[in-house]
């Protein structure tokens, strides 16, 4: 098992024992040594993630930062929410244009409800979003390092192709909507930021859960978005950072679920 993704497996672990887990139990669950174990509570504790403690971790709520739940868990929580704004934002989409589509559980929702467009051309970092749509549409995966936890492909390669492509619209998800625009993981932020760069519109799609929360990485400051879909209208407060930065705001009806 990759250290990425046993770490990230060590968070989860402990997020399930309640936020505390002795290094031993983590130990035999994942089935690697002792020191191993150390190791990666060291790093993890460096990251700011964890408190460790004698023989054991402690997750470290930050406040309003959100850790990365397994993909598994996130496309089961708002399930309603999502479909509702996927299916707002596939309205948005232009037949005989070239899309971005980013990684996650909602733009994967969105993928799912593209095959009545004719003549489209998809690029993307997720490997679940291409497999949804290759049979339908001609599909363009990024180059680059598959990240395990979400299937997605980042790292330089990412970037660079990324840079090498043109597209009409980005649908873009987000782990947090704030002051910013947030992601789990800085290797993801890294590649949408390479998408963000090449659109000509940058739709977000977004559920309400996601407001006012922040993740690890940044990807964009709100006036990179175009246009933001989400189920529910923004509190105050985003909605006048929202609206100064230029962001048009669609709202996804209950009606338009499936």
């Amino acid at each position: 098992m990759r250290r990425d993704t046993r770490q990230a497996s060590l968070v989860e672990l402990t997020r399930g024992f309640g936020g505390y887990a002795s290094l031993s139990d983590l130990a035999e669950l994942t089935g690697v040594s002792q020191l191993t174990i150390r190791r990666d509570a060291d790093e993890l504790e460096a990251a700011g993630l964890v408190r460790r403690t004698r023989g054991a971790i402690r997750l470290v709520e930050r406040a309003g930062v959100t850790l990365e739940p397994s993909f598994l868990t996130r496309s089961h929580a708002q399930a309603t929410a999502k479909r509702a704004v996927a299916r707002a934002a596939a309205a948005r989409v232009r037949e005989g244009s070239t899309i971005g589509i980013d990684t996650g559980t909602t733009t994967l929702a969105f993928s799912r409800l593209l095959p009545s467009v004719e003549d489209l051309t998809v690029v993307t970092s997720s490997l679940v979003v291409a497999t949804e749509t290759a049979t339908l549409h001609e599909v363009h995966v990024l180059a680059g390092l598959v990240r395990p936890a979400e299937l997605s492909v980042v790292g330089p390669a990412a970037y660079a192709s990324a840079s090498d492509r043109r597209l009409d619209q980005l649908f873009l998800g987000a782990a947090g909507l704030a002051d910013d625009v947030y992601d789990y993981s800085v290797d993801d932020a890294y590649t949408k930021r390479a998408l963000i760069e090449r659109a000509e519109e940058v739709v977000l799609l977004c559920d309400s859960s996601k407001f006012g929360q922040r993740a690890a990485a940044t990807v964009c400051d709100l006036s990179a978005v175009t246009t933001l879909v989400t189920d529910s209208p923004p509190p105050a407060g985003l909605a006048r950072r929202l609206d100064a930065a230029g962001v048009e705001v669609v709202l996804a009806h209950p009606e338009e679920n499936p």
